[in-house]
């Protein structure tokens, strides 16, 4: 499953690099920011947010340099599928990927962080299902083995 996870973020950096072309266009990360935060912009002023998003419009070279990042972060999903290896590390890329989405450009993506559970290990999920509030998988008991 981690596999399939990986591919999906390789697909999405050969589109934005390979066949889209996204990527190489230098304004992007400011041009998206725009484009999707000119709403909150406008009917909240004053806040907090709107302050932070100020400052970021002012400074538009660090929301340029982020997009690219999280382009390139992307692309280093590609060892996932090759090497199970540095599942430990991976799993972070597509946390840091949607939640930048998420503050920069207001979209979310919650279905996709569900399958990023699959770069975790059999004992790491079972460690996580008290916490989730799912309950443990029943024991399989084990066979005694029948003398001959």
């Amino acid at each position: 499953m981690s596999y399939l996870t990986c591919l999906i973020y390789v697909l999405a950096f050969q589109w934005k690099t390979v066949w889209g072309n996204s990527f190489y266009y230098l304004h992007q990360g400011v041009s998206t920011f725009k484009s999707n935060l000119v709403d909150y912009l406008s009917l909240n002023p004053g806040t907090t947010m709107t302050a932070i998003y100020e400052w970021f419009l002012r400074h538009p070279w660090l929301l340029n340099a982020g997009e690219k990042g999280v382009v390139l972060l992307a692309g280093i999903m590609v060892m996932g599928l090759f090497t199970k290896k540095y599942d430990r590390y991976l799993i972070w890329g597509p946390v840091i990927i949607h939640s930048v989405t998420y503050f920069f450009s207001d979209v979310f993506f919650i279905e996709l962080l569900v399958l990023d559970l699959s770069f975790l290990s059999a004992a790491a999920l079972d460690r996580l299902t008290p916490i989730l509030g799912f309950a443990a998988a029943p024991k399989t008991p084990k066979r005694e083995s029948i003398p001959h």
